[in-house]
Parts: C-alpha cells; sequence; structure tokens
C-alpha cells in the first residue's frame, strides 16, 4: 500500500504545472526609457528574482542612460533585479551613466566591459554580494569616481581593471575586512577590487581592513586616515574625498625654463616648498585699471614661504635651471574644494577671478568659463570646439564669473618686492606710466618696443620703469 502511495504522488508531482515547480521565464520589461532582456525565476513565489540580459537597441545603437529598474515584471509576476548577466552591456559605448538597482546582488563577468562613455560615478550597490570571474567594468575608461557600498563579497578579479581615468575608489562603507586568497591586496594581484586601477588613482580602504592584508607602502593607498606615499601625476586628475596624513607628498612635474616657459602656474593638493631658484606670485585683489582693460597684481612671496593646498599661484624660475619639487614629509592632504571656493578675485567688480583646479576642465566647460590659461608664458583663450584646448590638472586659469567675454585686454602686473612696497602706490604708479604713454617699455630679453602700451601685443610680459607687467 505504501508504494502505491508513493508511486501516484510522484506521478502527482510530475504532472504539476511548471510555474508551481519554478522555471525561467523570458520576457522584456520597459522603465526608465530602456526596454530591458529579462529572465525570472521561480515565477510566483516569494523567493523570485529575476537577472537582465540586455536591452532590446544593441550595443552598436544605444545611447543615453541605463538606469536600471529594482523591479521588473512579466505582466503576472514581478522579480527584484538581483543580477546582472555576464558580458551583457559589454562595449555599449554609446552608454553616458549608470545607475545601479538598490537589490542588486549579482555581476557576472565583462557584464559592463568597455563602456567607455560612461562618465561620473560608479556606485556597488550595498547588497552586492558577489562580482563573479572578473572584468565587470573593465576600460571603463569614463569613469571618474568609484564608490562601494556595504556589501563586500569575495569573488574579485580585477573588476574595475584599465579604468584610467578613476580619481579614486572608496571602500570606506564596506562592513567587513580584507581577504586575499593569494597574498596581500595591491593594484597588480588578480583577487583584489583594485587591480588594474593606475597608480595616480587614490585608494580608500575600509577601517576593518588589517594592514597585514595589503600593501600598504603601495603609492596613493589610504586607510584609517593616514597614507605612506601620496603621489602627484602631472598628466591625470585628482579629487580628494577624504582629507588624511600622509608620510611622504611628491609631484612628477618638471617646471622648465626652455622655449620661454619661465613662469607657469601651480596649484596642489597638499602644501609645499618651492627650490631654490625659482619664486612664487600670489594675487592681490586691487584695482588697477582704465578705460576698458583689466589689470591683475601679484606679489612674490617670501622666500622660503610654504606654498598653502589648493590655493592659485604664479611661479616663476629665477635661475635659468629646470626644478622639480621637493618631497614633503608629514603634510596634511585636505578635502579637494567644491567648484571655484578657494579662487581669488582678479578686479574689483567682482567679475574676473583667478583659481585653480586639480582636475581636467575640458573644453566646453572652459569655453563657457571664458577662461584664459598660460602656456610658455603667454595666456591663451581657450577657443571654443578644439578638444585639444582644454585647462590641464594642477593649473590656474582666469575666468569670467559672469560668463561675460573679456573687455579691451588685461594686464599682470608682478612686484618682486616680497610685501615691502606699498600696494596702492605700486599700482598707481605703475597705470601712471602705462597711461602717459611716455615711458620706454621692454620685453623681458631686453627688447625695446616703443612707449605705447596701446600699440604692444597681446600675450606677452614687459618691464617698465622696472616693474614687470603683463598685457594679454
Amino acid at each position: 500500500m505504501k508504494k502505491k502511495i508513493t508511486i501516484i504522488l510522484l506521478l502527482g508531482i510530475v504532472f504539476l504545472p511548471i510555474s508551481v515547480l519554478g522555471q525561467d521565464v523570458d520576457f522584456t520589461y520597459t522603465a526608465n526609457g530602456v526596454t530591458w532582456k529579462c529572465t525570472g525565476s521561480d515565477g510566483g513565489t516569494s523567493y523570485a528574482s529575476a537577472i537582465i540580459n540586455g536591452e532590446i537597441k544593441g550595443s552598436a545603437t544605444f545611447t543615453g542612460e541605463l538606469h536600471f529598474p529594482s523591479i521588473v515584471s512579466d505582466g503576472t509576476y514581478s522579480y527584484p533585479v538581483r543580477g546582472i548577466k555576464g558580458k551583457a552591456f559589454e562595449n555599449y559605448t554609446g552608454a553616458t551613466k549608470l545607475i545601479l538597482p538598490d537589490n542588486l546582488g549579482y555581476l557576472w563577468e565583462g557584464a559592463f566591459r568597455n563602456c567607455t562613455g560612461l562618465k561620473g560615478e560608479l556606485k556597488i550597490p550595498n547588497h552586492v554580494e558577489h562580482i563573479y570571474s572578473g572584468d565587470e567594468f573593465e576600460n571603463c575608461t569614463g569613469i571618474e569616481y568609484i564608490t562601494w557600498g556595504e556589501g563586500f563579497g569575495m569573488h574579485y578579479s580585477n573588476p574595475v581593471s584599465g579604468c584610467t581615468n578613476a580619481r579614486y575608489i572608496d571602500f570606506t562603507k564596506a562592513t567587513v575586512g580584507v581577504t586575499s586568497y593569494y597574498g596581500e591586496w595591491n593594484r597588480n594581484i588578480l583577487f583584489c577590487p583594485y587591480s588594474g586601477l593606475m597608480n595616480h588613482t587614490l585608494v580608500y580602504l575600509q577601517d576593518a581592513a588589517e594592514e597585514t592584508k595589503f600593501k600598504v607602502e603601495e603609492e596613493n593607498i589610504i586607510h584609517k586616515g593616514k597614507c605612506k606615499v601620496f603621489k602627484v601625476y602631472d598628466a591625470y586628475s585628482y579629487r580628494i574625498p577624504y582629507a588624511f596624513t600622509t608620510e611622504t607628498a611628491q609631484c612628477d612635474r618638471v617646471f622648465s625654463n626652455t622655449s620661454g616657459k619661465s613662469v607657469s602656474t601651480l596649484f596642489l593638493p597638499y602644501p609645499t616648498n618651492l627650490p631654490n631658484g625659482m619664486q612664487a606670485y600670489e594675487l592681490v585683489k586691487k584695482d588697477l585699471s582704465w578705460g576698458t582693460s583689466k589689470a591683475f597684481y601679484f606679489r612674490a612671496l617670501p622666500t622660503g614661504t610654504r606654498l598653502e593646498a589648493n590655493k592659485p599661484y604664479l611661479v616663476r624660475i629665477t635661475d635659468g635651471a629646470t626644478h622639480t619639487l621637493p618631497v614633503m614629509t608629514n603634510v596634511e592632504v585636505p578635502v579637494s574644494p567644491a567648484g571655484y571656493t578657494t579662487e581669488t578675485l582678479a578686479t574689483d567688480d567682482g567679475d574676473w577671478a583667478f583659481c585653480g583646479t586639480t582636475e581636467r576642465i575640458d573644453n566646453a566647460a572652459a569655453t563657457a568659463k571664458k577662461a584664459y590659461y598660460l602656456s610658455g608664458n603667454k595666456w591663451y583663450p581657450v577657443q571654443n570646439g578644439m578638444a585639444n584646448d582644454y585647462i590641464a590638472p594642477f593649473r590656474c586659469f582666469v575666468y569670467s564669473k559672469s560668463g561675460t567675454a573679456p573687455a579691451k585686454g588685461f594686464t599682470m602686473v608682478f612686484d618682486n618686492e616680497s610685501g615691502t612696497t606699498d600696494i596702492r602706490q605700486l599700482e598707481n604708479d605703475t597705470e601712471t606710466d602705462l597711461k602717459s604713454n611716455t615711458h620706454r617699455i621692454y620685453t623681458l630679453d631686453g627688447r625695446y618696443v616703443g612707449t605705447d602700451y596701446n600699440a604692444l601685443p597681446g600675450g606677452e610680459m614687459y618691464i617698465i620703469n622696472g616693474k614687470k607687467f603683463y598685457k594679454f
């Protein structure tokens, strides 16, 4: 009798509807302007979930945001989105922004590989537990900031390798420590969540990480507010989301006097001294203007003055040699300022300002600000539509706060007496000298160019009565 009952029960199970036992259901679902390809599992049960496999347009034609829904529906059942299939959005170069659902738990290999058009922040949600096989965001070269959520699973194989423009990767919200099966974490080991990132990318590790589990002496690794080696690579953008103390700080920039480049600008994220043979100038907000011209007055800092972090300076080579900045020890690296909060007003009308940046400002943004940059002792306006015309990291620029075009021109006056000259008197004297059209004007190399200020070519530095000035 028992055998018969068992057979009947088994036959009953065989002929139950598939939806009761659980099945995979393929369907599409439209949300946030995208029609997603989905697979739902275990339809109708309390533990139903879905994987997103792609979207209907394909990588060749898709453009815009990939804003994933947290719940999808096949018309009968609703499914929380728990996973994104491997290679589902590989080579989606037209995707500009990525927003992952909060309930996402899994990502598979190469899910967003080569999405080079993604910009801004990549935020990994709190509930992501596993990233399988690796290279999920490989070569997403436009991503600038990477923030990891609280969930910190074990399956990592260089998920962000090749994200060459990432300013930082932030693990500080993670609630578990570092686990590595193949030695200490570093940028070169395979099973590490920041392997494959370049040395300029700051890595903020969670407090729970044990120092024996990661390579603490590696460049730009920050743990519990401390860093061993902070290095600024001049060609890359930096942003500091959290302040820290570093044992050493250095910059690889070379200041050269060749080809008339003795004057340049400097805006560093940490305090620094200047080597012998270089002079720093700061802008002093004063009104030295006449007609439609504007003037910027720069005063030399006393020799040995330590330059502040995130403050704009002019620097000049005074001995004709090539220089690098010294290695600084035990300095504070503050949070990067928002916008241009460290700018100095250059004119009394409050319109033009002198400021700096640690991040590249692209052509469109710089053009909109009517920005001027210094190159080879000359100031140039950023030309609209020229991709290679931009504001480079760690440089300063002059821009219009109102976005208005420049008036007749600008002058830039240098005072080499560090603070002993009466500023107002020097300004008045310079203005009087220039307006008089009677004093001889020379270039820095001693060439006489006449007495008429209005006839001088813009973009050059001149000397009048021993005072240096710059005409835009």
